[in-house]
């Protein structure tokens, strides 16, 4: 049986937009990890919270990631 942890995170993306919610990531591996695998095309987070200026036109992600 594969364990899932729930991990929260703070993405802030180019344009500004910060996304805080919870993504889920296999027990022992790191979130950044999951943020810098080429194979994944999306990352899928829950109960996101956005904060975002009104002038923001797109959700660009900086490869840059704090855990």
């Amino acid at each position: 049986m594969i364990e899932i942890q729930k991990r929260h995170v703070e993405i802030i993306c180019s344009d500004g937009v910060l996304l805080r919610g919870f993504i889920n990531v296999i027990q022992d591996r790191k979130v950044i990890d999951l943020l810098k695998d080429t194979n994944e095309s999306f990352i899928l987070l829950n109960d996101v919270e956005i904060d975002y200026k009104v002038e923001a036109q797109s959700f660009k992600l900086v490869t840059k990631a704090v855990e």
